[in-house]
């Protein structure tokens, strides 16, 4: 009779532990919904080569940098999907994407894009979404670029440029 016990007791706490390992996935998995990447050190894309992010959120943490390769046609990229947020850009050491950042959003985006120390952010506007649109700012003279400006750009800032790649280039900043 005693034995019958043990059994039932042992079978009983058996149920009770697989009953919470099936409440913990399923928590888990609830809350996997919605993705966050958080940089808080050191991110460099190489050619070729991209960091997507598909949902969520892209945090730039205090001390990270994020850079990416800056090759002309290889060049490395932080890709974000549409409806994924950007917060904690900022103007300092690598709180911005030092190189190419991509969104595919079909609604007004501001890319946090910048080189060195400077973070100069530019609003994609890309209402005709296939391929996505990609920028980059270029901490140098416009001059330097040797290609005639669109008849529409009557100006250009002195020290710096973006490079803006897609769908749509209707770009302000």
């Amino acid at each position: 009779m005693k034995t019958m016990k043990n059994n039932t007791h042992i079978q009983n706490q058996q149920k009770k532990i697989f009953f919470s390992l099936i409440i913990l996935l399923v928590t888990l998995n609830v809350n996997s919904v919605i993705a966050q990447v958080q940089n808080n050190g050191m991110l460099h894309i190489s050619d070729n080569a991209s960091f997507y992010v598909a949902s969520g959120s892209f945090i730039f943490g205090t001390g990270s940098t994020t850079t990416t390769s800056r090759t002309a046609s290889t060049y490395g990229k932080l890709s974000l999907a549409s409806g994924v947020t950007v917060s904690g850009a900022a103007t300092g050491a690598g709180l911005f994407t030092d190189g190419f950042v991509s969104t595919k959003s079909s609604s007004y985006f501001e890319l946090p894009t910048g080189q060195t120390t400077t973070y100069a952010p530019i609003g994609i506007t890309n209402a005709a979404v296939t391929n996505g649109v990609e920028a980059a700012y270029y901490l140098a003279a416009p001059t330097a670029v040797g290609i005639n400006l669109f008849p529409t750009v009557s100006a250009l800032q002195s020290v710096g440029y973006w490079v803006v790649k897609g769908d749509n280039n209707c770009c302000r900043n």
